[in-house]
């Protein structure tokens, strides 16, 4: 059996103000990916992108991912809690089990990416490595190795929060080493550029990774640095 290597093609994507699960079929892959990593690496990542231009002050999005490939349950929130100019700031909380971990990240709205990063250490804001920005939402990563591409596709309705969506879902069939497996991705209008959910199961129906949007919504006023909180 002949298998395509898409590299990277299911990956948790986060950027500023997204966690999306990316599942393109081979042939629009290359078009939306990119890595500077091997093809069919079990750990990659996807090109950073975000939904440019639909940000505001106040919107937050609590992202929470689970399965058997992660220790313990982790779950993301993220706020906009200000914009100097052309740069979004933007407070993250990763939590796992009792810890988390807290940082500010002001992104350059054209590039998405940090140009500075500020943490807690001591009870005192400090400035932090860039690298840092990466390495929380490396966190909550995982990527299969290849995609045999699309199974089908579907519409119906999904949750986030206590608000009902109009949804789309497309399954793929894919492969973790020589294990195969099944991507389903769930998208919907409402939240165009973010993933409302993505699995990858085992053929028992056993849960290897999973992430859902399952709180957004808009606090209506900026809060205080990472510091402060």
């Amino acid at each position: 059996m002949n298998r395509v290597v898409v590299a990277p093609f299911a990956v948790i994507v986060l950027t500023s103000s997204c966690a999306v699960f990316r599942a393109e079929s081979p042939a629009a892959a290359p078009e939306v990916h990119a890595s500077s990593r091997p093809a069919g690496s079990a750990k990659q990542r996807a090109k950073r992108t975000a939904p440019k231009g639909q940000r505001k002050v106040g919107d937050f999005f609590v992202h929470r991912f689970s399965g058997t490939a992660l220790e313990t349950p982790l779950v993301l929130t993220e706020e906009v809690v200000g914009q100097e100019d052309a740069v979004w700031i933007i407070d993250y909380a990763l939590t796992e089990g009792e810890d988390s971990s807290k940082l500010q990240v002001y992104l350059d709205a054209k590039t998405e990416r940090p140009i500075r990063v500020l943490g807690v250490e001591d009870g005192q804001e400090v400035e932090l490595p860039l690298e840092a920005y990466d390495a929380l939402l490396e966190r909550t990563a995982f990527a299969a190795d290849v995609n045999d591409g699309l199974i089908d596709a579907s519409t119906g309705t999904c949750m986030v929060g206590p608000d009902e969506l109009d949804c789309e879902t497309k399954n793929y069939r894919v492969f973790i080493g020589d294990e195969e497996a099944k991507l389903s991705v769930t998208d919907s209008k409402r939240f165009s550029g973010r993933d409302i959910a993505g699995e990858i199961t085992a053929p028992d129906g056993t849960v290897i990774y999973r992430a859902e949007l399952i709180e957004a919504g808009s606090s209506g006023n900026s809060k205080g640095s990472v510091a402060a909180r």
